[in-house]
């Protein structure tokens, strides 16, 4: 009986993100980033680093920039 060993090369992948809230009423402080904080504990529990938060205005050009 012969085996054949075969040599494994282990990648490791980086996982980071960045999270994108759009909305004026983030940005004015009426509503809470509740969502960006769910994001991110599940991101994190994943094994993914989140590297930024981003808040943008409700502007279709900011939004596309």
């Amino acid at each position: 009986m012969f085996f054949q060993l075969r040599s494994r090369r282990v990648k490791t992948i980086t996982k980071d993100m960045e999270i994108i809230s759009v909305g004026n009423e983030l940005l004015i402080g009426k509503t809470l980033n509740t969502n960006a904080k769910w994001l991110a504990e599940q991101a994190t529990s994943m094994g993914i680093t989140v590297k930024r938060v981003t808040v943008i205005a409700d502007d279709v050009q900011e939004i596309a920039d």
